[in-house]
């Protein structure tokens, strides 16, 4: 499911289309699009027990 969210994301905003290096461009878009807070949110989709969130954790 994150694949699809760094394909999504390289789809809207036509990042591949002229990169020189498009190796880079896909490692810092998936570094962007990738947060602990989406995999949070996959994970408690999915149905697993998730009871604190990453934000939870910053305080601690």
């Amino acid at each position: 499911v994150c694949f699809s969210q760094v394909k999504s994301h390289l789809r809207r905003t036509q990042g591949l289309v002229n990169a020189s290096d498009p190796i880079w461009v896909i490692r810092s878009t998936t570094h962007s699009v990738v947060s602990p807070d989406l995999c949070h949110e996959l994970y408690r989709h999915a149905g697993y027990n998730c009871p604190c969130s990453t934000n939870d954790h910053a305080s601690i």
